[in-house]
């Protein structure tokens, strides 16, 4: 362009480039329109610095939003490894029924375990197999027992605990077995067996509403040679 002495001047103006740009682009401006070609100098400048502080905030709210994943996926395993408190609850009444501690019940609970003939429900008297037919009676009737007196005891072993979405009743599935101190200083493991227990929580106390306990089967020993 041509100014008011038919001359031409070409102004170099040096600005932040955007990527993919090139650095030091000439503007022409007439030295009779100084004013004017100034302004539009500066607007394209200003939409260059407005394009560049628009993707350093995209970056800095895709790096921020990156670093809240990487936290995230740290610490929902830890909490999915922790089982929720009601099933701590019912481990550890599961583990005061085997020390033989007192634990609630419901008024109706059915029952029915191996040293019994039939089920009960609720206060029904509860009908003991004979001794010679309880499913812990490892000697032929009349034997000497070898078992050290008042060392038996049960050990449970939870498989599956699950917990109703209403958060009131529960069902849980376990192998036991119970346990005797024999005289020889060895241990007797006798009755192994699995247990369903289900739980109901009244007035925020789980209490044991229906347990049946079955023996494993066991195939019968061979008759000793005379």
């Amino acid at each position: 362009m041509r100014g008011r002495h038919g001359s031409v001047t070409r102004v170099p103006v040096q600005f932040v480039p955007r990527a993919g740009r090139r650095s030091g682009k000439m503007f022409t401006r007439h030295k009779g329109h100084h004013d004017g070609h100034d302004g539009k100098t500066m607007r394209i400048m200003n939409r260059e610095s407005r394009i560049l502080n628009l993707e350093g905030g995209i970056a800095g709210v895709v790096a921020a939003v990156g670093a809240a994943l990487v936290l995230a996926a740290s610490v929902i395993p830890a909490r999915a490894q922790a089982p929720p408190a009601d099933e701590r609850q019912i481990r550890d009444l599961i583990a005061r029924y085997d020390r033989g501690e007192p634990v609630a019940s419901t008024t109706d609970t059915v029952y029915w375990t191996g040293p019994f003939k039939r089920p009960t429900v609720g206060a029904e008297p509860r009908d003991p197999l004979p001794p010679d037919l309880q499913p812990s009676a490892a000697r032929p009737p009349g034997a000497p027992s070898e078992r050290v007196q008042g060392s038996r005891r049960r050990v449970t072993t939870p498989v599956r605990i699950e917990i109703a979405r209403s958060g009131d009743l529960a069902y849980e599935f376990s192998n036991s077995e119970v346990r005797f101190d024999l005289k020889n200083g060895n241990q007797e493991i006798a009755t192994p067996a699995s247990v369903l227990r289900v739980w109901k929580k009244e007035e925020g106390q789980w209490k044991i509403a229906a347990m049946f306990a079955r023996p494993h089967y066991k195939e019968a020993s061979a008759p000793a040679p005379q």
